[in-house]
C-alpha cells in the first residue's frame, strides 16, 4: 500500500482504529462557490455511495457544482492494493464512474477540484511496483482520462490537493520525497502540467491542500520539519512565497486543507498536539497575518479537521474526525461569521470519519468519508 513517508499513513481503518491517521480532501475551491442569501443548511444526513471494493473503500476528496451534481474521489480495494475510486451525484444518487488506474501497485485520488460540468480534475498518487508517481485524471464531459504529469526522478512523487480556476488554469500540490522531502507545485496552462519554481523551509517540506479566490491568489498549506510545523506558501500571479504562520502547539502543528474566499479572507485548517492531545487546528487570513481561531475538539484525546469549504465570510465547514480511545468518531464544525461549533452528526457505523467537505452555496454542502461495517464502506453526508 501507499505509505506516505512522515505522519500520516494510508491505512484500512479496520486495522488500526487506534493509530492517528489522517488522510487529505480538498472541498471544491471557494471561488467557483457562489455565496446565496439563502438560509444555510443546518442538518447532515445520510445519502450513502456504493462501495464497489469488499474490504477498503474510503472517499478523501468532494466537489460539489450545484444540488444535481457532485464528484467524490478516493480508493477502492478487494483485498489486495488499491484502485482509483470515482463517483458522481446526480442529483438524485451517487453512482461509481469509470477512472483509471494505471499502476501495477495501488493507485488512489486525494483530491478533486471542478472548474464547471466539463472541466475536472483529480489528483493523487499511483505506484509502479516499486516508487509512486504523481497521478492526475481530467473529466472532460464525456470520461476520466489520465493526463500525463512531470515527477522528480528517482523517489516518490504524491499529489494531495488541486484546485481549477478555468480549463487552461490549475494548481495540483504534494510533495517530493527526497532527502529532505521537498514540496511539488504542478500548474495547468491548458496544454501541459508543468513543475512550477516551490520554496522549502530547513527540514522537511510537503503541501497537502490548495485553494485560492482568483488565479492570482493561490494558498497552498502543509507542513515542515523536524516539528512539524505549519507551512503556508502563497502564489500572487508571478512567484510562490512562504507566508508566516502560527505555531500554537508545543510539539507539533499540521495543516491539510485551506479555503479561501477572497484576498482577505481564507482558512485552513489541521491539527496541533501537545505532547498528551491532539486538538484540532484552525487558522484565519484577514487580509495581513494568519492567526489561530478557537476550534472545538472531540471529547478523546485526538481530533483532526481534514478538510474546510467556505462559501462567504460568514459561513462555512471543516471536516475531520476524533478518536475516543477505541474508535473513531466523524466530526464536523460550523462557521457562522462569528465562532466555530461542533454540528451533531448520525453515525453510520463504527469508526467514522470525514475526510472532505465542499459546499456550492451556504444551502448546499457535502461531507465524506469512510466507516466501518465490518470492513470499510465510503462515507457521505449532505446538507440542503
Amino acid at each position: 500500500m501507499n505509505v506516505r513517508p512522515l505522519r500520516r499513513p494510508i491505512r484500512p481503518i479496520a486495522a488500526a482504529l487506534a493509530v492517528l491517521a489522517s488522510t487529505v480532501a480538498i472541498s471544491i475551491p471557494s471561488h467557483t462557490s457562489t455565496a446565496v442569501a439563502a438560509t444555510a443548511c443546518a442538518t447532515f444526513g445520510f445519502a450513502q455511495p456504493p462501495s464497489p471494493g469488499s474490504s477498503n473503500d474510503q472517499l478523501r476528496g468532494v466537489a460539489v457544482l450545484s444540488s444535481c451534481s457532485a464528484w467524490a474521489v478516493g480508493q477502492t480495494s478487494n483485498g489486495g492494493d488499491s484502485a482509483t475510486l470515482i463517483e458522481h451525484w446526480n442529483g438524485r444518487a451517487w453512482k461509481v464512474q469509470a477512472s483509471p488506474s494505471p499502476g501495477a501497485g495501488s493507485d488512489l485520488l486525494y483530491a478533486v477540484s471542478a472548474a464547471g460540468p466539463h472541466t475536472a480534475w483529480t489528483v493523487g498518487s499511483t505506484n509502479d511496483g516499486v516508487l509512486d508517481h504523481t497521478l492526475i485524471e481530467r473529466w472532460s464531459g464525456k470520461a476520466w482520462k489520465v493526463v500525463k504529469s512531470p515527477n522528480v526522478p528517482g523517489v516518490n512523487n504524491v499529489l494531495e490537493g488541486v484546485v481549477a480556476f478555468s480549463p487552461t488554469n490549475a494548481w495540483a500540490v504534494g510533495y517530493a520525497a527526497t532527502a529532505p522531502l521537498r514540496t511539488l507545485i504542478e500548474h495547468w496552462n491548458g496544454r501541459a502540467w508543468q513543475i512550477a519554481k516551490s520554496p522549502n523551509a530547513a527540514g522537511d517540506n510537503l503541501l497537502t491542500g490548495v485553494d485560492g479566490s482568483s488565479p492570482t491568489d493561490v494558498w497552498a498549506v502543509g507542513d515542515r520539519g523536524p516539528g512539524p510545523s505549519t507551512l503556508i506558501e502563497r502564489w500572487n500571479g508571478h512567484a510562490w512565497k512562504i507566508v508566516k504562520s502560527p505555531d500554537p502547539g508545543s510539539v507539533q502543528n499540521v495543516l491539510i486543507g485551506v479555503s479561501a474566499v477572497g484576498p482577505h479572507a481564507a482558512w485552513a485548517v489541521g491539527d496541533r498536539y501537545d505532547g498528551s492531545t491532539t486538538t484540532t487546528l484552525v487558522l484565519r487570513w484577514n487580509g495581513k497575518r494568519w492567526a489561530t481561531a478557537n476550534s472545538p475538539s472531540g471529547t478523546g484525546a485526538t481530533s483532526e479537521l481534514d478538510g474546510v469549504a467556505m462559501t462567504s465570510a460568514t459561513n462555512g465547514w471543516a471536516a475531520g474526525w476524533w478518536f475516543d480511545g477505541a474508535v473513531n468518531h466523524a466530526l464536523l464544525l460550523r462557521w457562522n461569521g462569528h465562532v466555530w461549533t461542533k454540528q451533531a452528526l448520525p453515525t453510520n457505523g463504527t469508526a467514522d470519519e470525514l475526510h472532505g467537505i465542499g459546499a456550492s452555496s451556504a444551502s448546499e454542502a457535502w461531507a465524506v468519508g469512510s466507516f466501518v461495517n465490518t470492513v470499510n464502506r465510503v462515507l457521505a453526508l449532505h446538507c440542503c
